[in-house]
Formats: structure tokens, C-alpha cells, sequence
């Protein structure tokens, strides 16, 4: 009861929506009612940006997590609210830094949050310099470079696609939308994958620099942390969803088609060949093989954990026919 201000004997017998801020109380209520029809355990909002109304009527940030029980006297509700409040301010504090850099030849792009795209010539790496800046709109925290296009993800105006044909001499020649908080970019040939904090993955299309188009958009991500796009798959570390593959095929449609969740938190992905790396904050990394499949993914081959410099091996069968794995959306 510390996150709400109240003692325990306060709220007994109290609807639920005086914790919920008044503005969005009716809506809770439906929602709410909505939950008990199909009730189940999963992420309260899914994706969307959550607060609780304290006592004093301050708001603070949260993540809830909701799960039906059963007892003699009938179904029960349990919801485990955490005060994010300093997880927010940490996202915030790293808005305002270096956030992601892509190298290319001699050269470093830098996401410099406020202060922008950074370009910096490394070609005396004991003696890098400056070779040239552009501010953005907000805070830049996503770069990638393909060419001579650097793509900047910047906090809160969306995606901007920079000519640095001339280092020194960087040049924004278009511009896409408004995300949010993005918490990963990828660019794979015409197309930019943005993954947004309560959006969801965004598809534009970019084979036009100056006039990037959205062409799809996949909703009902957790809270989606990074993406690598490997042809017609994106690889998403959506939290403690865990990796999520999506087919990208047809971009108008994205599908969730597979995935694996183990626990911990999903941070970052990558993958190579037929091995996808997951940067896990509770078992370190963890590396998985999905195998050749896509439309229907099997459970994968095999898991290693990489913890505190041991490593562990648990391999898994691999299941002869492949099944769907499905997950709320």
C-alpha cells in the first residue's frame, strides 16, 4: 500500500478505481468489466503507459500484471502493481545521453541525445575528433547508417533520415512521424522497423529519403527493448515476453508467427545464421536456435545460459512437428 499513500484498513471494501486517475476511471471500469468475461494472466494495458492515482492524488507510473484464482467462495482477481518511477526517470536520464552509435569505415555515428547526430572520425583511433553534428528536434537515440543515409530515431519527432554523404556537412532530407519513446530501429533494405513504447512496431517505407511512407504497424507489444530484422523475419526483445518473431513479408500485415519466453527480461537482439542472442538481465545471455522453420516455429534446439562467467548447456528436443505458439495480443 506505500505506492498509494493508504493504509491497508482505508482501502478495504473500496472500488478499485480509486487508485485508477479520474480521467481514465470510466474507461477502467469497462475494461475492467471486459477483463472478468475472458479473465487471464497477463500484462495489465498491454504496451500502453500506465499510472495509478496515490491518496494525495499525485499519479505515479506503473506496471501491473493480472491473474485469475479460484477460491470456495468464487473468482478472485489478484494484480501485482510495481512503481516503475525509477525505471521512467533512468529512461529519461538516458534521453539526454549517448543513447546508440552505428560505425561505418572511419567514421562513428552517434545517437547524442540532445545534442543530436554526432559524427566523430576515428581513423586515429588514439586521437578521435569531431567531423561534424547535426541537431535534432528532440533527443536522438537511435542511429543506423545504410550508404550515405544515416536514420536517427529521435525521442518524441519520430524518424529522420540524414545525407551524410559529407561528414562534415550532415543534411536532413526527410522525415517520418511522431513515436514516442523508441526503444529500438532497425533498416533493412527499403524499409525502417521502429519499435515504440505503446505503439508497437512500426514499417515505413523509405525507398523515397524524402518522403518515408508508414506501410504497417503491429500493436500489442509488452514493452518491446530491441529488433533485428533478418529477411522476412523481426526478431523482437519484447521484456518478459521474451523474444517474439514476426513475419514481415507482406509489411501491410505483419504477423506474430513464434517466439520463446524463459523468464527475465528480454533487453536486446541479434542474430546470425539460424542462432538468435538474447541479452537476458536475469540469466545473462542466452542463445537460442530456432532452426530452418518460420511459419510455424518449433520450441528451439537448444538454450544456453551464460550467468556470471559459467556456462550451462540445456539441450531441448526438438519437437517433430511444428506448432504455433500463440500469445495475447
Amino acid at each position: 500500500m506505500r505506492v498509494f499513500g493508504y493504509e491497508k484498513s482505508a482501502l478495504l471494501g473500496q472500488r478499485i478505481e480509486v487508485l485508477v486517475p479520474e480521467a481514465r476511471r470510466a474507461a477502467h471500469e469497462r475494461s475492467r468489466t471486459g477483463y472478468q468475461a475472458h479473465p487471464e494472466l497477463r500484462p495489465m494495458g498491454r504496451g500502453l503507459p500506465l499510472e495509478a492515482r496515490r491518496r494525495d492524488g499525485t499519479t505515479v507510473p506503473v506496471d501491473i500484471t493480472l491473474g485469475p484464482f479460484e477460491t470456495p467462495s468464487g473468482r478472485y482477481v489478484a494484480a501485482i502493481v510495481r512503481d516503475i518511477s525509477d525505471r521512467k526517470a533512468a529512461e529519461e536520464e538516458l534521453a539526454r545521453q549517448a543513447r546508440d552509435l552505428a560505425v561505418k569505415g572511419s567514421l562513428v555515428y552517434v545517437a547524442d541525445g540532445a545534442y543530436g547526430l554526432r559524427i566523430i572520425d576515428v581513423s586515429d583511433p588514439a586521437a578521435p575528433v569531431d567531423a561534424g553534428l547535426l541537431d535534432m528536434p528532440d533527443r536522438a537515440i537511435h542511429v543506423r547508417v545504410v550508404g550515405t543515409l544515416a536514420y536517427v530515431a529521435d525521442v518524441n519527432a519520430g524518424l529522420h533520415i540524414i545525407d551524410v554523404s559529407s561528414p562534415a556537412f550532415p543534411v536532413e532530407i526527410g522525415a517520418y512521424g511522431r513515436f514516442g519513446t523508441v526503444p529500438s530501429l532497425a533498416v533493412a533494405g527499403d524499409r525502417a522497423y521502429i519499435m515504440a513504447s505503446g505503439s508497437g512496431l512500426h514499417i515505413i517505407d523509405v525507398s523515397n529519403p524524402a518522403s518515408p511512407v508508414q506501410i504497417g504497424v503491429l500493436r500489442g507489444f509488452h514493452y518491446p527493448r530491441g529488433i533485428e530484422v533478418i529477411g522476412d523475419l523481426a526478431y523482437v526483445a519484447d521484456d518478459t515476453y521474451g523474444v517474439r518473431v514476426i513475419d514481415v513479408s507482406n509489411p501491410a500485415a505483419p504477423l506474430e508467427v513464434g517466439g520463446v519466453s524463459e523468464g527475465g527480461v528480454a533487453l536486446g537482439v541479434a542474430v546470425v545464421g539460424d542462432l538468435t542472442y538474447v541479452a537476458n538481465d536475469t540469466y545473462g545471455l542466452r542463445i537460442l536456435d530456432f532452426g530452418p522453420e518460420y511459419t510455424a516455429l518449433p520450441e528451439p534446439d537448444a538454450l544456453y545460459a551464460l550467468v556470471s562467467g559459467a556456462l550451462t548447456l540445456a539441450l531441448l528436443q526438438r519437437t517433430k512437428r511444428a506448432r504455433t505458439r500463440s500469445r495475447p495480443m
